[in-house]
């Protein structure tokens, strides 16, 4: 860490503290006054929740490279609850539970007022706030088993795949909570012809974003692979998340054909996202429990 933040740590951890204080303040007043239509005394600063959470998760972690104590201990709490019964097992039973149940709600209120808050695909939607959240906690397990697994990497291109892994989901966590890629497609929007098949069959975004996919996907196998040589069960968890995830992109980038219903179609390309993440977590828990096991209190 360069000299000015060591200088500086105290005051950065004191601004990022106000700064989330804050933050979820406006989260708080956000939902009273978008989603419940409660009116408030204090104005609210908006109706969605989307840029404050976003705020949340880099103010976040943030605070986990600058504060070695809050690190520590949410790192020690988050081990526990990943690795010890029956703890680990409230955990992976709730997430299931909820995206079974944003699943049916999806599609019960498809047809009604309340399907903005319902619809899997909408970005104020309760399904993208669950999808952000697992992502952010796939982000912080990668960077738990990083930090177990720094003292033995003896090579720049080792350290280069964790780095490629937790950033990439990092983004897809940012992107699933601001849209970056939909943003991003109506940019690139006006750099193609519109009169070609392919832009009336895959979605523009994926045209630009492709080769990092591919190239993201490829480290994360590698990865992976290094990871779980002698644990078969962690591997197999670790592929099929990482396959629903690819399978969920390729649902997303089809979408303009509509090859299933529209409610369908966001239906099984949401569920992959979410089942994908939730496979992910568990395969690298696996990791944790077998390699870094944390003795009951």
């Amino acid at each position: 860490m360069p000299d000015f933040f060591i200088a500086h740590r105290s005051k950065i951890v004191i601004a990022l503290k106000i700064i989330i204080a804050i933050d979820v303040f406006a989260i708080v007043l956000n939902y009273l006054h978008g989603y419940l239509q409660i009116d408030l005394i204090i104005p609210a600063p908006g109706k969605r929740l989307n840029n404050p959470i976003a705020i949340w998760m880099i103010c976040l972690l943030l605070l986990g490279v600058f504060d070695e104590t809050f690190r520590q201990r949410w790192t020690g709490r988050l081990k526990r609850w990943l690795t010890l019964a029956p703890p680990r097992y409230y955990l992976f039973a709730s997430l299931i539970a909820f995206e079974i149940f944003l699943e049916a709600m999806h599609l019960i209120f498809k047809h009604s007022k309340q399907h903005m808050y319902w619809d899997l695909n909408l970005e104020r939607g309760y399904g993208t706030y669950f999808s952000t959240f697992q992502l952010f906690l796939l982000t912080v397990v990668l960077i738990i088993i990083y930090l177990e697994e720094k003292k033995k990497i003896t090579n720049i291109g080792e350290r280069a795949e964790w780095y490629i892994a937790i950033s990439s989901f990092f983004y897809l966590a940012l992107d699933e909570v601001m849209g970056i890629h939909d943003r991003a497609g109506r940019y690139f929007n006006h750099w193609v012809d519109h009169n070609t098949f392919l832009y009336h069959t895959v979605h523009v975004w994926l045209w630009f974003y492709a080769p990092f996919i591919l190239a993201a996907v490829y480290f994360l196998l590698k990865l992976f692979l290094r990871l779980t040589k002698d644990y078969a069960f962690a591997r197999w968890s670790l592929f099929s998340g990482l396959g629903l995830w690819v399978f969920s992109i390729l649902l997303e980038a089809i979408a303009k054909k509509r090859p299933l219903p529209g409610h369908i179609l966001q239906s099984l390309e949401e569920g992959s996202e979410m089942l994908g993440a939730t496979l992910l977590i568990f395969g690298l828990s696996l990791y944790l429990k077998k390699n870094y096991p944390v003795q009951k209190p």
